[in-house]
């Protein structure tokens, strides 16, 4: 299927607790060695926070790398996103 779709782009989105899952799989795939679809590009829409600090440092380090773009959605008065 890739061969037949060599500008093969991954978008993966979700929108609350589908965005953290999202970001979650998002991450999974940046960080597979055996996919050739870089970046994977992410946009979770009013996602709680996912992960720790090391979750965090790993996700940056595949965002510098050029692996992963990510594009956070999200309104200043929703609660879910500060949890």
């Amino acid at each position: 299927l890739l061969e037949q779709h060599p500008g093969f782009k991954l978008y993966v989105t979700g929108h609350s607790l589908g965005a953290s899952i999202a970001t979650l799989f998002a991450f999974h795939v940046a960080s597979c060695e055996d996919h050739i679809f870089f970046p994977v590009t992410c946009i979770p829409i009013a996602s709680p926070k996912v992960g720790n600090r090391s979750f965090q440092k790993a996700f940056r380090k595949l965002e510098k790398a050029g692996r992963l773009r990510l594009l956070r959605v999200e309104n200043s008065g929703d609660l879910v996103t500060i949890l």
